[in-house]
């Protein structure tokens, strides 16, 4: 098992997208694909026979790969991505005035050869005071009202994310985990998440659980699974609603990707993304980043602090 230990410096920040660009951008280089995936789809039949097992696996795994390169590199170019709390929710019209004025001033001074005392001298320093007295002043007023009728609202309207948002905002302290077990090596940390969890998920008696193996191979061997029927047949429309009822804000996955880059993203990815599932219910094979796990350990603080 493969665990990567991370800090998030930065987030992404979709309401400052150009999402129009995004979506161009994601529909133009998402078109290539949807040849590849309808050609396939037709060779990989069972009365054509063109495309062996090998190729449409080769295919599958392409155009995955293909799709995660190009939503990351369309996310990398039109979203942009912030340090936590760059948005200051007390700045108003005023502070920025203020601001405008302590910097004039501060040029004034500087061109007059930076005086230490006079009228220049004075000026300047009276707009810096005035203008850091201001940013304390709605710092200290402004984050009580705003986080009290924030979290009011999110208990009201019971919106789980903008509540945990404003909580977060407000009284999450930056406690870091220094170590593990006496261990400040992240590797070394990384590879003891990993044991712990690879011993939990061990068989307490080794005997039986090859027995089940074994009945469960020769159960397989004779396996023939169920016709797909038409009801369950995946297509365009179904993948598209799939995607517009996605719940944003979630965590991305092990490549970036969240649930907005599929919302904002080209209406020719559900075409693609319906082909290819067609093609992997077909020949019973999917892409091998299907199969990695993201695990992201929270550890007691004070209980490590303690061994």
């Amino acid at each position: 098992m493969t665990l990567i230990l991370h800090h998030k410096k930065n987030e992404v920040t979709w309401d400052k997208a150009d999402r129009m660009a995004y979506y161009l951008y994601t529909g133009q280089h998402l078109q290539p694909l949807v040849d590849v995936v309808r050609d396939m789809s037709y060779a990989y039949q069972p009365q054509a026979g063109i495309a062996s097992v090998d190729s449409v696996q080769v295919c599958i795994e392409t155009v995955y790969n293909s799709i995660v390169s190009v939503l990351c590199s369309a996310a990398g170019r039109f979203v942009p991505k912030c340090q936590k709390g760059l948005f200051r929710f007390w700045w108003d019209e005023e502070l920025k005035l203020l601001k405008q004025k302590s910097i004039e001033s501060n040029e004034i001074w500087k061109a007059a050869g930076r005086p230490r005392d006079g009228p220049i001298f004075n000026k300047r320093q009276s707009c810096r005071l005035l203008y850091r007295k201001r940013i304390r002043e709605n710092q200290r007023s402004n984050t009580e009202t705003y986080y009290t009728n924030d979290l009011h609202e999110a208990l009201l309207t019971k919106n789980n994310k903008a509540f945990w948002k404003s909580w977060r905002s407000k009284f999450n302290l930056n406690t870091k985990c220094s170590q593990v077990d006496g261990c400040v090596d992240k590797n070394i940390i990384a590879n003891k998440f990993a044991s712990h969890f690879m011993s939990a998920f061990t068989c307490n008696i080794p005997q039986k659980a090859e027995s089940l193996k074994e009945q469960y191979a020769a159960l397989r061997a004779g396996y023939h699974k169920f016709p797909v029927t038409e009801d369950q047949q995946i297509d365009t429309e179904l993948v598209s609603s799939i995607i517009d009822k996605l719940t944003h804000g979630k965590a991305a996955d092990f490549n970036g990707l969240s649930s907005e880059h599929l919302y904002y993203c080209h209406p020719s990815l559900s075409v693609i993304l319906a082909k290819l599932f067609q093609i992997i219910m077909r020949c019973s094979y999917v892409p091998v980043a299907f199969k990695y796990s993201y695990i992201v350990p929270i550890p007691n603080v004070e209980f490590l602090a303690d061994r």
